[in-house]
């Protein structure tokens, strides 16, 4: 009798994060920015992720967009019961959570069709028969000018990785016991290997860098992206031609970054690129030159494109507001063949002005008149790519979204007060997340009790057993311990809190 996970690590859950570009407003903004009509938000819409995981990410987009009406599956039935209990504790009315494979998934009479069809990760970790099942899926489910966010491993990236892989899922396999330690085994196992300088390791440095790297990492994701039986970084081609079944076509990679090729390749690249016109020889190429070993595509179902006048006028009406305080931006948006400096101009001029409020991509071409419009848009890409600016929903939905993320701030806010799991918060003025670390949770969540915020930081913090670091040291009296809280929570009062008034999280 075959498993209901078939060969897909169920033994331990997965992490509670959360994937920003799965929103639909960053999808639609990466859509905008390649001149490409996407669903409308403005109205109602419905909204789809596969393999949802704990469902952080769709219960937060949820919250965040109350007009949209979301489903999600994961057959891991542990995940779901996290989900369904979050949405109830939020009161949310528009989710709707499911653990069933992705066959069942499609047979549910009750589900609609879908404007965005969302996966994360899960289509290089599941076995040829669940990838055509999601492929099945798509070409069911997905509405005429739909849109499908689909990330995977990827080829060649990483074909120099796939030795120690099998080496440690092989010494996984050879075990028995809870799983995490046979990982901790395998991932020691893999060292000393190393160690005894086998060619293998010696010939792919990188796979040594990886080994090192790992150590750190949460096991509950390593044992995901190690250990399942069924495991295929995929060449773009290769999904492309899956998904062609589906009548879904490749528009553009959701990482903006992709689509700065001059900051990506070398002018001999640039200039060789530029030359094919078959798409996806070119996503190939550009794969190659840089190494690619994670993709996240966007496929639609006939979008179509907009005329370049109006993806101007659309760009320039498009609001963006800081999503990060300015001190903790950056000051430097690394890439491949060049390093943007985000303390120099125009960066300096954008930082300002969206510190002070929100504003029109217009209204900052006004600030900075010497400045090409191309470059300005190349600038506020970047600002979004690099997570320290999102685009603003429209007025009208920041109204309406208010009480829904209110609601799902607190229930994250209260769950600070016994886990540390969950580090989010929903902005209403983005229709997305952020992310925060547990203190700012608790000091939120004091402010609605009205209690002091450092005391019960503290207090939390004690029963935990965790306690602070300074300049990278574990801080062990308690009197110290609750003046740095009391620091804290002064800067919290001072900025933090005015940057969440900002983005309409108070």
């Amino acid at each position: 009798m075959q498993s209901w996970t078939e060969g897909y690590v169920a033994e331990v859950d997965y992490t509670h994060g959360f994937y920003r570009e799965l929103a639909p407003t960053h999808l639609n903004y990466v859509l905008l920015c390649k001149g490409l009509q996407a669903p409308p938000l403005d109205r109602a819409f419905t909204y789809c992720e596969l393999g949802c995981g704990q469902g952080n990410t769709t219960n937060l987009l949820a919250a965040a967009n109350p007009q949209g009406d979301f489903y999600a599956t994961d057959f891991n039935p542990s995940h779901i019961v996290h989900a369904q209990t979050l949405a109830r504790e939020i009161g949310l009315k528009n989710i709707h959570f499911f653990d069933d494979s992705f066959q069942d998934f499609a047979d549910r009479a009750e589900l609609p069709d879908f404007d965005f069809i969302t996966l994360h990760g899960v289509f290089s970790w599941i076995s040829p028969e669940n990838r055509q099942q999601i492929v099945n899926f798509i070409r069911k489910k997905l509405k005429v000018g739909g849109v499908v966010y689909l990330s995977y491993n990827a080829m060649p990236g990483w074909s120099a990785f796939l030795g120690m892989r099998e080496l440690i899922q092989a010494q996984v396999l050879s075990q028995s016991g809870q799983i995490t330690k046979r990982f901790d085994l395998a991932l020691n196992f893999a060292k000393a290997i190393a160690e005894q300088e086998a060619i293998y390791f010696k010939s792919q440095p990188a796979a040594l860098d990886r080994l090192q790297q790992i150590s750190t990492m949460s096991r509950n994701y390593l044992v995901h992206e190690y250990c399942n039986r069924h495991f295929n970084p995929l060449f773009h081609r290769e999904v492309v031609e899956l998904l062609d079944e589906a009548k879904a076509s490749f528009l553009v990679s959701a990482h903006l970054g992709d689509q700065m090729e001059h900051f990506r390749l070398q002018p001999n690249q640039l200039q060789t690129l530029q030359t094919i016109e078959d798409p996806v020889l070119r996503e190939t190429l550009r794969d190659v030159y840089t190494n690619q070993s994670f993709r996240r595509d966007i496929f639609g179902r006939g979008t179509v494109p907009l005329a370049s006048l109006a993806q101007r006028d659309r760009l320039d009406q498009q609001t963006f507001a800081l999503t990060l305080r300015s001190p903790q931006i950056p000051k430097e948006y690394p890439c491949p063949v060049a390093t943007v400096h985000l303390d120099a101009e125009p960066f300096k001029t954008i930082i300002a002005s969206l510190s002070d409020r929100p504003h029109t991509m217009a209204e900052l071409a006004q600030q900075l008149p010497k400045l090409a419009w191309r470059d300005l848009h190349l600038s506020l890409a970047i600002a979004v790519d690099g997570g320290w600016a999102m685009p603003v929903v429209p007025q009208a939905a920041v109204k309406a979204t208010r009480e829904t993320c209110h609601r799902f701030n607190r229930a994250i806010a209260r769950r600070a007060l016994t886990e540390n799991k969950i580090q989010l918060l929903a902005a209403p003025l983005v229709g997305s997340g952020i992310a925060v670390d547990q203190t700012i949770l608790l000091f939120l969540e004091s402010m609605w009790r009205k209690t002091p915020g450092p005391e019960l930081a503290f207090e939390t913090y004690k029963r935990m057993g965790l306690k602070l670091q300074k300049n990278g040291e574990t801080v062990e009296s308690d009197a110290e311990n609750l003046q740095l809280l009391k620091t804290s929570w002064e800067q919290f009062q001072s900025q933090t809190g005015p940057w969440l008034k900002s983005l309409q999280i108070l």
